[in-house]
């Protein structure tokens, strides 16, 4: 037996290997079990990247069926990093995340990893908390040196020998 997705088509359900499928599909696919059984038994979550290769609202979705209890009746908690910034915004009118669910990390003056909350900002409710996080009035983006874009470009000069883009270092953290 091989698994298949089937789609609406003009001509009634297409077929399609699940091989077929986009990034999105195939994450989802992989992860769906996982979420379920963390949904039926109740506990700690973790998932590294809970955004990789799904749609925004997707991953909201998701998200929300762990801060439902019809959905999460034992009470699941779910523990994820992510980059989507989208998911500090809304859908259909209600937080994705409220102010105290959320944590940044950022790297100090040292490299040293800082974990600190959002709710330590005291953001207010109608703020847009998606745009002043890009803005960086949370902290937690990167910081990107200007040499960046010049290592990128010595690196596509590169011929794989090593040299020089070999020895160009980005500041990238």
């Amino acid at each position: 037996m091989r698994p298949w997705i089937g789609h609406r088509g003009r001509d009634g359900i297409v077929r399609m290997d699940v091989s077929e499928e986009s990034e999105g599909t195939q994450a989802l696919l992989r992860q769906a079990p996982l979420f379920m059984g963390a949904l039926r038994r109740g506990g700690t979550f973790v998932v590294d990247e809970i955004d990789s290769s799904l749609h925004p609202i997707l991953t909201a979705r998701l998200i929300g069926l762990f801060q439902d209890s019809a959905t999460n009746p034992n009470g699941a908690q779910l523990i994820f990093t992510s980059h989507d910034a989208s998911l500090l915004g809304r859908t259909d009118g209600e937080d994705v995340l409220r102010r105290d669910q959320v944590w940044f990390v950022e790297k100090n003056e040292h490299g040293e990893t800082e974990l600190f909350a959002l709710a330590d900002f005291k953001p207010r409710q109608e703020e847009n908390r998606e745009r002043r996080y890009l803005g960086g009035s949370y902290g937690g983006v990167p910081y990107i040196g200007d040499d960046f874009a010049s290592a990128v470009a010595a690196r596509g000069d590169d011929d794989g020998k090593g040299g020089e883009a070999e020895r160009t270092q980005a500041s990238l953290f």
